[in-house]
């Protein structure tokens, strides 16, 4: 008995009504970004497995136990890239980008792999749409990618059911004076907090404000406040921001507990949740990220930057039934009605293609009677169909029918160019 082959566990297939709302976020996506003078850029799936245990940092629970790692055939190390930050930074310095124009204004869209436990919105293989400022500290730059991540939502029609939430986790030098003094606070708790936390948090104890464990939780209500150890110029910085966003009337909430899973974030982190979620509801993510081309390669390069989940914004558009979508129609169908003319009915279609490179023109190969084909023809909302028999290429004439008002006629090769330019444009 043949073994019935099944797609990998956390990949899916995209495949008709997906697949066109998938392609549809995307675009929408695209002509935003396109028209705020954002310029598309293209990594590889692959990259050095160096590239996210330096940018992402080690003991961190995508190092240790999400990544697709493997050796390939050389003997180098090499990394199904869990993230878009990393690549596009290797990119813009492997390619000297920033030595023309100082500021470089990036989007991406692509796969993203991690190994996780799958569920709703949360894939081994997943989709992000990524937009990147490089080369600049500015809030104004802050502000204005804030400002496309709304256009998107407003787009979309889903921006009522999402949330900006904001928050400042300092300057690099302030958060390692802060994670020694969270380092000390839980190094003082019991066995159970300690042994966790030293397993998977020493390095990075911040994220440990990402824990949905209720003991955790507990613990951290006594530890000391990330905003209580914040300079003034840094406390300054954050209020400046906040006040830019109330002039735009942009509605937000400060989250002190939001910090961000990956290391080299700095100062400025944001999140988006969806509203009807209870977990897993952060459909966009991002924030400043200036320590990350230092690490890579020791230059500073100010950068801010932001991920949307494609999946999870598909749920979101899905459960609000906001898919305006329409499926991809036929402007004309051509039915043969004998084989002796599949060919000519395959020439008039190039023939028409080329006279309206618009239309969408489908030849029905199928072998049901014509009765059947007509009434899919209906179904599937085709605007006109073409009969194609002995008899009209013995009279050099087509037989057409306007479904939209039911009217059938005969006419030349003339009079169809009339008709299909009177009916679609």
């Amino acid at each position: 008995m043949k073994k019935n082959i099944k797609s990998i566990k956390g990949m899916n297939d995209y495949i008709d009504k997906k697949l066109h709302l998938y392609n549809y976020v995307i675009e929408i996506c695209k002509n935003i970004l396109n028209k705020y003078c954002y310029k598309e850029i293209k990594t590889p799936i692959i990259e050095q497995t160096d590239l996210f245990k330096i940018s992402i940092g080690n003991n961190t629970d995508i190092i240790d136990q999400e990544m697709y790692s493997f050796y390939d055939k050389g003997g180098k190390h090499l990394t199904l890239r869990p993230e878009g930050t990393s690549g596009c930074i290797r990119s813009v310095i492997e390619h000297n980008l920033l030595y023309k124009d100082k500021i470089q204004k990036l989007w991406y869209f692509g796969p993203m792999y991690r190994h996780e436990n799958t569920q709703k919105g949360r894939y081994r293989e997943f989709h992000q749409f990524g937009v990147e400022s490089i080369g600049t500290n500015s809030i104004y730059i802050e502000l204005e990618i804030i400002l496309i991540t709304i256009k998107i939502w407003n787009v979309l029609g889903v921006s009522r059911h999402l949330k900006l939430e904001i928050n400042s986790i300092g300057s690099i030098k302030e958060r390692e004076i802060y994670k020694n003094k969270l380092n000390t606070f839980l190094d003082s708790k019991h066995n159970y907090i300690k042994k966790y936390y030293k397993k998977n948090y020493k390095k990075n104890p911040l994220r440990l404000f990402e824990s949905k464990n209720s003991n955790i939780k507990k613990v951290l209500k006594l530890a000391p406040l990330l905003h209580k150890n914040l300079s003034k110029k840094t406390l300054l910085r954050f209020k400046h921001l906040c006040n830019v966003l109330k002039k735009f009337k942009i509605k937000y909430y400060i989250n002190k507990n939001l910090v961000r899973g990956l290391s080299y974030y700095n100062d400025t982190v944001f999140e988006w949740k969806n509203l009807s979620l209870n977990k897993k509801n952060t459909v966009c993510a991002g924030g400043r990220y200036d320590k990350l081309a230092y690490i890579l390669n020791g230059k500073k390069i100010p950068s801010f930057g932001f991920a949307i989940g494609i999946e999870r914004l598909i749920i979101l558009i899905n459960n609000l039934k906001k898919n305006k979508t329409k499926k991809t129609t036929i402007d004309i169908e051509i039915i043969f009605l004998d084989n002796e003319t599949i060919l000519e009915s395959i020439s008039i279609s190039e023939k028409i293609r080329k006279k309206f490179p618009t239309l969408k023109i489908f030849i029905n190969f199928s072998n049901e009677r014509t009765k059947k084909k007509l009434k899919k023809s209906y179904e599937n909302k085709v605007k006109m169909v073409l009969f194609i028999g002995k008899q009209e290429i013995e009279y050099k004439c087509y037989s057409i029918k306007n479904l939209k008002n039911k009217e059938q006629k005969q006419c030349t090769y003339k009079e169809l160019i009339k008709e299909i330019s009177k009916l679609f444009f």
